[in-house]
């Protein structure tokens, strides 16, 4: 099977990311007027706790999603670590080996899923009641606690669906789902709003929007007739879970570490300082997330094709989409910086905002430690794609250093977040900021500037290829 990423599933890509991550942006201006800014706080405390206890995923879903590539490339078997550089591949799926892990994913997500329930239901709950229980509308936020739980627990469960589109291919499916399902969220937790219910809206909306997502992704991906040709096969024996847990507990180890790089700064600022400022980091972290999270998209889009490349031995395929990659997250985040430095406090004025942006102190500190951020998390990336994760105790490390500073510092100093956000980006510096990159590098033969160069010649020559046949 032939996996081909074109231009239109990197513009579906680009849609779907800003509609995945931006929905909240575009939900804003009903948010920021309807809502206090000590409610928009508890939401952002809902999102933070819901990210944290997902992560019992272990890092399984980019294992999955990486070895159902290799497997609709024609793998014959898999590998816990690194590609048999002398493996043979077949012409088409190997759908033996599909069903296999299809079954394996199911099992994996429904253990996980009742862990999952059983801690929100319990410790998340009482973290819930224990910073919103001196607010009047304590009855109705812990109502709209327990209907995220639902939606969380079920989009946990069906996630694996997400690694069957993406490594079968399905990119521009995928990304198709995420546009409509969210458009759904969208739609549904506006009427709410603005018919009164609140908070009550915007979880009701979240969990509409993911018993869709789930609905549609299953018929998408078993579209073609696949369904009809993996009854006509019998699964493989083998044992897959081993194979995959060693690289999938490295990427779950690491993903802790990230998590207090990314998103667990949230909940120490919860612990000590106000809601209404926890509102303020989390509505700036929001916005600053969804420019993270579409710069890097063009990369992220051609994973598959990566991983074809990596079957193919197609080193020089692989260096130019990754200095495409390069070039576009520089033009993106950088022109997205300045927009949200200039224009995003005005914009917050326009629609009559209840929580405002951080100060530019801290707005352009986390604006530069999200940028170094992005920019080794691509090179990660691409290292994953190797089917390796070299990077595990340094994300440990990391992680552990980020959540002692942070604690320490809002304990012990009255720095507030301008000294979480230093701290952070320090501890990053220090190592992973540099290190990841200059792997890749290496690998690909090429500095980063090389690269660049590289990604805008091929970028530049598509371009007019495509004007002129206009």
């Amino acid at each position: 099977m032939e996996i081909n990423i074109t231009k239109k599933d990197v513009l579906w890509g680009y849609i779907a990311q800003f509609f995945n991550i931006g929905a909240g942006i575009l939900l804003l201006p009903v948010i920021l007027q309807l809502l206090p800014s000590d409610i928009l706080g508890v939401w952002y405390i809902f999102l933070t706790i819901s990210s944290l206890v997902q992560m019992l995923d272990f890092g399984f879903q980019p294992t999955f999603t990486r070895n159902v590539a290799y497997i609709f490339s024609g793998a014959l078997k898999l590998q816990a670590e690194g590609i048999d550089q002398g493996q043979q591949h077949l012409d088409y799926p190997n759908y033996p080996l599909l069903k296999n892990i299809i079954s394996v994913m199911k099992h994996f997500y429904g253990l996980i899923s009742l862990v999952v329930f059983f801690l929100l239901l319990t410790a998340g709950s009482w973290y819930i009641h224990n910073r919103a229980g001196h607010l009047p509308e304590e009855e109705y936020i812990m109502f709209s606690w327990y209907i995220y739980i639902v939606s969380t627990v079920l989009n946990l469960y069906y996630s694996y669906y997400n690694s069957l589109l993406v490594g079968r291919g399905f990119v521009k499916e995928n990304n198709q789902l995420i546009i409509i399902t969210r458009s759904i969220y969208l739609l549904s937790a506006t009427l709410g709003l603005l018919a009164g219910y609140g908070l009550l809206a915007v979880a009701g909306g979240n969990l509409l929007s993911i018993v869709l997502n789930r609905v549609l992704a299953i018929r998408f991906f078993y579209k073609n007739g696949l369904r009809q040709m993996l009854k006509e096969h019998e699964p493989t024996t083998e044992k897959l879970l081993p194979i995959l847990w060693v690289n999938a507990k490295k990427n779950g180890l690491s993903s802790i570490g990230g998590y207090f790089v990314q998103k667990g700064n949230l909940l120490f600022i919860s612990m000590f300082l106000s809601l209404e400022t926890v509102a303020s980091y989390g509505l700036t972290i929001n916005l600053v997330n969804i420019l993270a999270g579409v710069s890097p998209l063009y990369l992220s889009t051609h994973i598959p094709e990566i991983y074809k490349d990596r079957i193919d031995h197609n080193l020089s395929e692989i260096r130019r989409i990754f200095g495409e990659s390069l070039f576009v997250f520089y033009l993106l985040y950088v022109t997205g910086a300045l927009c949200l430095v200039v224009i995003g406090p005005w914009a917050l004025e326009l629609v009559h905002s209840k929580t405002h942006l951080l100060p530019l102190t801290p707005l352009l500190l986390i604006l530069a430690v999200q940028f170094l951020e992005s920019n080794h998390g691509m090179a990660a990336t691409l290292i994953t794609t190797r089917n390796e994760v070299p990077y595990l105790n340094a994300a440990l490390i990391s992680g552990f250093l980020i959540a002692s500073f942070s604690f320490t510092s809002l304990y012990f100093t009255n720095w507030g977040i301008t000294g979480v956000v230093f701290l952070t980006g320090a501890v990053q510096l220090s190592y992973n900021n540099w290190k990841w990159p200059l792997m890749v590098s290496r690998e690909l033969e090429e500095s980063y500037p090389q690269l660049v160069r590289i990604g805008f010649i091929s970028l530049k020559a598509w371009f007019f290829q495509h004007w002129k046949k206009r």
